[in-house]
């Protein structure tokens, strides 16, 4: 799912879909595959200084859904009508989220098991990456740490 900002939707168009196309894939129709993310607030909140069970607390008082750690911070969803009171909760209690967004969430992912598919992904990533009218891009795929390692390496 690609999120765009412009001023000229043509260009944007044109520019998104030859990266498509360039790296082995195709643009579908406006909305095509809206239905395969769902849109939810998260919040990464450094792990420093709490607990699980502290998290967890704050969690359940701020009527968040869930919470997962990645890495160093954890990493904690909201419906997206629940995001400014659960964000307001959080800062609230000197738990200043590094990053609050609103988020497309896959419903369900697919694994990339071969190199020519992940190549293809990642290239195609980096070209949207690259061009300016490009916001945000939501992807449904899972793909192991050592093959996309042997890929962009």
């Amino acid at each position: 799912m690609v999120e765009t900002l412009t001023d000229n939707r043509n260009r944007t168009v044109s520019d998104v879909r030859h990266a498509f196309t360039r790296c082995g894939g195709n643009l579908g129709e406006n909305g095509c595959v809206a239905w395969m993310f769902e849109r939810k607030g998260r919040l990464e909140i450094s792990v420093e200084g709490l607990t699980d069970d502290a998290m967890m607390e704050h969690v359940l008082e701020s009527s968040a859904e869930d919470y997962f750690r990645e890495g160093d911070v954890y990493v904690v969803t909201c419906s997206t009508e629940d995001f400014g009171r659960v964000t307001d909760y959080f800062k609230s209690n000197h738990l200043k989220p590094h990053n609050a967004d609103l988020v497309l969430v896959p419903k369900t992912t697919v694994q990339v098991a071969d190199e020519k598919s992940a190549g293809q992904i990642l290239r195609l990533l980096d070209t949207l990456d690259d061009l300016d009218d490009v916001q945000k891009v939501s992807c449904n795929f899972e793909m192991d740490e050592v093959l996309m390692e042997k890929v962009a390496g």
